[in-house]
């Protein structure tokens, strides 16, 4: 999935002087925080949505920034704006489930939590936003769509766990799983009203034994506490940093890492079966078009074991559609899927396993010379990317180059991120910024963009493993593994352009989905796309 980091245009931010009109202005390159302290030559009045942490931006005496229980736009009634806090559902009922696809207890994960906290030295963590991940993992909901979480806040202090969420969702194998009103004699669970959150971090203004309350800070795909929340904790106890669930969860243990595994595996299978019926029905002259492939892959990946729901909306785009980094198919933009261009494909699932996500782009006739040079130099990025070693520290910023160097060569570029965090049956996003460890999944998405013509993007779920190396004097020494086993489409690679490393890393990766992927396609009887496999990873010259 094209992770938003740096894509395409910025999003405008909208501001009201006193006497003057509105002003949208686009944010390019320029965060908002230098953008609206550039705006500040006399007193300003800013109304903000709460959902931003922006009271960090006033650091001039003459911006004051004043919350508001209703926004100026929710309180429009003939504008049609879903508000952004809008929720799925609200009362459907947490499910659980059987065995913890983390491989550890809600009371073992509250246990590390307590540890970070130490190491932080805070007494109260504030867990915003959507629960089960970190502290919950046996839950599952569904009040955001394609996202088995639920609508709650947690507290966590050294000796007390409070869950705020709508009683309704709470069922009694629920509270007995959570050792509700068990206090007494287990680590227990406190269930309160979700609207309860504000007066009880209020209160702690007159607990003694409380002198710090940590809420989140915006880091990468999180945009941390919303200001109702800042607000609601006393000033002279409040702290913000990234939530150290955040790296808890980058960090997947070996249960999690065999579930993402597992789940990926699956996933593959659905896809190659998938995207063999499609080559097939299109070249044989059959009507496919962007929304019917979308659905199509969508049943498919149905049909493996544990499917829960797509993790992300499918992002089904032929010929210049393609080009939209951004793009989503609808009725007034559904383009026929034929052999004149390129077709992407960016999708993913969630399995009780493991969360997926994997973009591959086809070409079902004969590609232009300048497509097959794009679509193996974004090859050559991801290959790259794919095949570095660092040591333990780097992060996502050290080594981006690596993926955009094939392109930058002759001029080319892409407009977005080059990896997200992947999350274990939980976000499709998460953090990019953290240093990498070892059971970290990520993507890795190099692609190239032609306006009007077509879009590239190849995108490759990896984990974080050791490498060893000849000599130590860097140790220890960490790499990429591919969990995503998809072949790339052998018709538009110029292995000319292609290093003999690169050429047999290929190579070993189409042998890996040949062998992990082919085998389980026959097992399963799906001899479609078997056969497809096949054929696109025969070897390459080198």
């Amino acid at each position: 999935m094209r992770t938003p980091l740096a894509a395409g245009k910025a999003a405008g931010y909208v501001v009201s002087y006193a006497n003057a009109s509105l002003q949208v202005r686009p944010l390019d390159n320029v965060g908002k925080g230098r953008w609206i302290r550039g705006l500040v030559t006399r007193t300003l009045s800013l109304q903000v949505r709460p959902l931003d942490t922006w009271v960090s931006y006033a650091n001039g005496p003459l911006l004051q920034v004043r919350p508001l229980e209703r926004g100026l736009v929710t309180r429009t009634r003939s504008l049609q704006v879903r508000p952004l806090d809008t929720w799925v559902s609200y009362a459907e009922r947490l499910s659980l489930q059987p065995s913890p696809p983390t491989g550890k207890s809600w009371e073992e994960k509250v246990l590390e939590v307590r540890d970070e906290m130490r190491t932080a030295g805070t007494d109260v963590l504030v867990r915003l936003g959507s629960g089960r991940g970190g502290l919950a993992p046996q839950l599952r909901g569904s009040d955001i769509p394609f996202n088995p979480v639920f609508r709650s806040y947690a507290l966590v202090t050294m000796n007390t766990v409070e869950l705020f969420t709508p009683a309704e969702k709470v069922s009694a194998e629920v509270e007995e799983h959570l050792h509700v009103n068990q206090c007494e004699e287990m680590m227990c669970v406190t269930i309160q009203n979700y609207d309860d959150i504000f007066p009880r971090l209020t209160s702690f203004e007159d607990d003694p034994l409380v002198s710090t309350v940590t809420i989140s800070s915006s880091y990468s795909f999180t945009s941390g506490a919303s200001y109702a929340i800042y607000n609601a904790v006393p000033a002279s106890k409040r702290r913000q940093a990234a939530s150290p669930i955040l790296f808890m969860k980058g960090r997947k243990n070996e249960v999690e890492v065999q579930g993402m595994t597992n789940a990926h595996l699956k996933d593959a299978v659905a896809l190659c079966d998938f995207l063999a019926l499609l080559e097939n029905e299109v070249i044989a002259g059959t009507y496919w078009d962007e929304l019917s492939a979308a659905a199509k892959s969508e049943e498919f990946r149905s049909q493996q074991e544990d499917f829960l729901s797509l993790s992300f909306d499918t992002i089904s785009a032929a010929g210049p559609n393609a080009a939209v980094i951004h793009y989503s198919p609808s009725p007034e933009t559904n383009r026929q899927i034929d052999d004149q261009s390129t077709y992407l494909l960016d999708s993913g699932a969630q399995y009780k396993d493991g969360t997926t996500d994997i973009t591959r782009t086809l070409h079902f006739g004969v590609p232009t010379s300048f497509q097959i040079e794009a679509y193996t130099r974004v090859l050559m990025g991801a290959m790259d990317f794919a095949a570095m070693v660092f040591p333990v520290g780097f992060t996502l910023g050290d080594i981006d180059l690596l993926a955009r160097r094939p392109l930058y060569e002759v001029g080319l570029d892409y407009r977005h991120g080059t990896s997200h965090g992947i999350g274990m049956c939980l976000f499709v996003h998460e953090s990019a910024n953290n240093a990498y460890e070892i059971g970290f999944f990520g993507s890795d998405e190099p692609g190239y963009y032609e306006d009007g013509e077509f879009g590239i993007r190849l995108e490759t779920t990896l984990k974080v493993v050791h490498k060893d190396t000849p000599h130590d004097f860097v140790s220890p020494m960490l790499g990429f593994e591919p969990v995503a086993l998809v072949p790339f489409e052998p018709k538009l690679i110029n292995t000319t352009l292609l290093s003999r490393q690169q050429c047999e890393a290929l190579n070993a990766y189409h042998a890996t989905v040949r062998d992990v992927v082919g085998n389980e396609l026959k097992n399963q009887e799906r001899f479609e796309g078997y056969d497809w496999v096949l054929r696109k990873t025969e070897p390459l010259l080198c």
